[in-house]
C-alpha cells in the first residue's frame, strides 16, 4: 500500500484495514491517506494536506470547528462511521486540493 510508505511522520498513522477496505470499496484510493489526530491528511512525498476531513471513533463528539465530521448522534455532531468518513474523504480526494469544500477554517 502507498501510504504506508509515506506515513513516516512521527505522530502519522496509516489507516486500519477496515478503514482501508471501506474507502477502496467506496471508490476512493487510501494509499495516500493518514492520520494525526483528529483528521485524515492526504499524504505526498514532500507534504501532509490537510484534508479537513475528521477522525474518531464512530459516537465520539466532535466538538472541533475547524474539521468537518461525519455523523450525528442524538443531536450533537460525531466523527461517523467508516463508511460515513469515507464519503467524505472521498469527497476531498476529487478536490484539487484534496481539501473537503465545506471545510469550516477556510484553510
Amino acid at each position: 500500500m502507498g501510504n504506508r510508505k509515506w506515513c513516516v511522520h512521527s505522530s502519522s498513522t496509516i489507516l486500519s484495514d477496515s478503514l482501508e477496505n471501506v474507502v477502496t470499496n467506496a471508490g476512493g484510493e487510501s494509499d495516500d491517506i493518514c492520520t494525526i489526530g483528529d483528521a485524515f491528511f492526504y499524504v505526498t512525498q514532500f507534504e501532509y494536506k490537510f484534508t479537513c476531513v475528521g477522525y474518531g471513533e464512530e459516537t465520539e463528539e466532535c466538538s472541533q470547528n475547524n474539521i468537518v465530521c461525519a455523523g450525528f448522534d442524538s443531536g450533537y455532531k460525531v466523527f461517523g462511521s467508516e463508511a460515513e468518513m469515507a464519503s467524505l474523504l472521498i469527497t476531498a480526494s476529487g478536490q484539487a486540493d484534496h481539501m473537503y469544500p465545506d471545510c469550516p477554517n477556510g484553510q
